[in-house]
């Protein structure tokens, strides 16, 4: 269980929002990431953990390696970037903007190397369709704010080939035996979690987003300036 400090969803979100901007991102994928982040924590996933791995493995590479290289008028069934990683921030909003129209005409496509695909699942799950994310031999079904089995998306980290399939033929879920674990009945949470390292990551990028005081700035700032008239 993880002991480390708790934020209310909206903390989360602001936290990895101003985490993802200071690590260079635009101010427009950082928003995603904020909204992915909360999604995470609100359905009780690591996303403090996720989001800082994530940002420690894409530290330094320029951000438009981090995207999915598309070469033709028709999506390939292999998504890839001009480096050796895929941001799943990026590579979800894409996704999330193509719609379920992206896999028309195939059956699945796989995204090499995502970093920390866990993040990629509130992109998948706003698709609206029932979807599989397939990470070697392990199958995650995603529909809504149904994840089976949500044990395994708490290991979705590293650099991970990842297949997608949409409107997957398999049965609906919820016919696990009394008792079974692998079926993740969605029970809201108002806080997030993340580890102390975590927590100490993010906050030195957010930091990065702050605009350094100015002489001017101190001059016309709140307070009593550089007189105090009492």
């Amino acid at each position: 269980m993880n002991n480390g400090p708790s934020f209310s969803i909206g903390e989360v979100e602001a936290l990895v929002l101003k985490a993802y901007r200071g690590a260079g991102f635009s101010w427009g994928m950082a928003q995603e990431a904020g909204k992915a982040a909360g999604w995470l924590a609100g359905h009780r996933l690591p996303a403090l953990d996720a989001f800082a791995t994530l940002l420690g493995q894409t530290a330094g590479q320029p951000h438009v390696q981090l995207a999915p290289v598309i070469t033709s008028r028709l999506w390939p069934a292999v998504w890839a970037g001009s480096s050796n990683q895929l941001c799943p921030v990026v590579t979800g909003t894409l996704l999330s903007d193509l719609g379920s129209t992206v896999l028309e005409g195939q059956a699945s496509a796989t995204f090499l190397s995502v970093a920390t695909p866990l993040i990629l699942v509130p992109f998948v799950a706003a698709l609206g369709v029932p979807a599989v994310l397939r990470v070697s031999s392990v199958e995650v079904f995603i529909c809504g704010n149904t994840i089976e089995p949500f044990s395994v998306t708490e290991t979705l980290v590293g650099k991970i080939d990842v297949t997608l399939e949409l409107a997957a033929r398999r049965a609906e879920p919820g016919n696990s035996k009394p008792g079974s674990t692998s079926y993740y009945k969605f029970t809201p949470t108002v806080r997030g979690v993340g580890e102390v390292e975590s927590i100490d990551l993010l906050e030195t990028l957010a930091h990065q987003t702050y605009v350094p005081a100015t002489q001017a700035s101190r001059e016309s700032g709140a307070g009593a300036g550089l007189t105090d008239d009492d």
